[in-house]
């Protein structure tokens, strides 16, 4: 099954090892090492892509990818995997639906829709007009050339113009959410806990 490629910046060997640490080997980590830039949003954008490129040259026909805040939500690592590898063949079996799935999103001010024929037993998928936070995507190969172009611009920022070239999908329950701590992106410490929860509810409560 598909395993993560993880972004992690050279300086930050302290997440790189709370990370496996967290994931307990339920998942085999591959380090991806981010790209540096400011403001920390583009560095963040350009390891994404960056990874793209990585499975665009291997020929894989879709990415996991992972940021290294990204941890377990309310589940055991191993319950985690068993919900992804779960959903994930349904995902492969119609890849011609989908070009990015979301393990999580902080957000969904535009509401969201269920998609049945995505969805699995256990795992319902949404389609996600606008969301946030990209600590676990995966990404299809669709989307590769579309990823990489924004390289090119730079504009509009990279989680606008994702939602406005990109057909996303997010899982429930979410599978991880970002951890407490300082971001290097926001330069600050933050804690999206509560914005996960609002969300989650939110989800849990269209019919």
């Amino acid at each position: 099954m598909t395993e993560p490629y993880v972004i992690n910046l050279e300086k930050r060997t302290d997440r790189w090892e709370e990370l496996n640490r967290i994931w307990k080997g339920a998942f085999k980590l591959t380090r991806l090492p981010a790209v540096e830039a400011s403001p920390g949003w583009v560095g963040c954008a350009l390891s994404h892509i960056k990874a793209c490129e990585d499975a665009k040259e291997r020929g894989d026909p879709h990415v996991l990818v992972w940021e290294d805040d990204c941890v377990p939500r309310n589940r055991h690592p191993r319950a985690i995997k068993a919900l992804w590898e779960e959903v994930l063949p349904k995902l492969v079996e119609h890849r011609e639906q989908w070009d990015i799935v979301l393990g999580a999103t902080s957000a969904a001010y535009k509401g969201a829709t269920k998609n049945p024929g995505l969805s699995t037993p256990n795992v319902t998928i949404y389609d996600l007009p606008h969301g946030f936070t990209a600590h676990w995507i995966l990404y299809n190969e669709s989307s590769y050339d579309k990823m990489i172009a924004w390289k090119t611009t730079r504009d509009p920022q990279i989680d606008v113009y994702m939602y406005n070239h990109l057909r996303i999908k997010v899982v429930m329950p979410f599978l991880a959410e970002q951890t407490i701590g300082f971001s290097d992106i926001e330069s600050s410490d933050v804690d999206y806990h509560h914005m996960f929860e609002r969300t989650e509810e939110q989800l849990k409560n269209i019919r």
